[in-house]
């Protein structure tokens, strides 16, 4: 007998087969509510998404001397970017790519454990200062937010608008 089940996505494929007989109308009603389901995930991610992106397009708004920013996760999988990313192209926006993300929430994770360790408390942020810039970094819930900041920027207006920021990242993430 052929399998049904190779040609339907694995989160469906509870509502095909009933006693290993293949029913039609189950499988268009469940169909259905499945499909509705993924759409609605769909729809919740994609407003998510543009509300991230148009919390750091906000923060590049209000700020001089933001040159990209970024939200990742803890786990260093890159979230959102703005500008957003050319994946050919890492030097347009370096903070878009994906190295840059899993080295971000490993800095945050070492900077959690040494304060910890030292029983400082919690991270508030990380700053990092080089020759060229600065990259700042706050936590936000299951995210960070890291900010790389040319080096002739205000640093106090950047740092209160990137916390504020964060905080709108980590309300938008639900987190």
């Amino acid at each position: 007998m052929w399998n049904f089940l190779q040609l339907l996505p694995k989160s469906l494929s509870s509502c095909y087969i009933l006693d290993g007989i293949m029913e039609h109308v189950t499988f268009l009603a469940c169909s259905r509510v499945e499909i509705e389901r993924e759409r609605t995930n769909m729809a919740q991610e994609g407003t998510t998404s543009i509300k991230l992106e148009s919390a750091l397009k906000a923060l590049h708004t209000v700020v001089d001397g933001i040159k990209a920013s970024v939200v990742v996760n803890n786990d260093g999988l890159l979230v959102s970017s703005f500008p957003p990313g050319d994946d050919e192209n890492y030097h347009d926006n370096p903070t878009s790519s994906p190295q840059v993300a899993a080295m971000s929430a490993t800095l945050i994770g070492l900077a959690e454990r040494t304060l910890g360790r030292l029983a400082q408390g919690e991270l508030e942020r990380l700053l990092m200062e080089g020759e060229e810039g600065v990259m700042v970094v706050y936590p936000a819930g299951r995210a960070s937010l890291a900010v790389l900041v040319s080096k002739d920027a205000r640093l106090a207006h950047v740092l209160f608008a990137a916390k504020r920021a964060a905080g709108e990242v980590q309300g938008i993430l639900g987190n």
